[in-house]
């Protein structure tokens, strides 16, 4: 399984963006997560990775606290807003496999400025 391949569902990453305007949107715009300010941050880096660091330091007023399935869910919204594509398979929970998708800018597509969403 690979980011280019499809790891998370148009259902899931709306979901994530839901969740995203609840619980982030408050302390955080899109822009932060989006585009080169992004991949200047996580390329390189894997998903479990930063699903850790959300699970671990988010939110930033009681860290710890958000269910497991939030965090991936927006962690889906966040590889969408970057140009990965959605596929038929569920962004998993699971950590060994999060550890294994590698963050690379997706070929063929331009990478989304870094600019807000409404």
């Amino acid at each position: 399984m690979s980011l280019s391949d499809g790891a998370f569902t148009a259902e899931q990453a709306t979901a994530g963006r839901q969740a995203f305007r609840q619980v982030c949107a408050e302390c955080h715009d899109t822009f932060e997560f989006r585009g080169s300010d992004f991949f200047f941050e996580w390329e390189g880096s894997t998903v479990g990775r930063f699903v850790r660091l959300v699970q671990e330091t988010m939110p930033d007023d009681n860290p710890g606290t958000l269910p497991r399935e939030q965090v991936v869910a927006i962690t889906a919204y966040v590889l969408d807003l970057n140009g990965f594509p959605a596929g038929s398979v569920s962004l998993p929970e699971d950590d060994e496999i999060l550890s294994g998708l590698l963050i690379e800018k997706p070929s063929g597509a331009p990478v989304p400025a870094s600019a807000p969403t409404p």
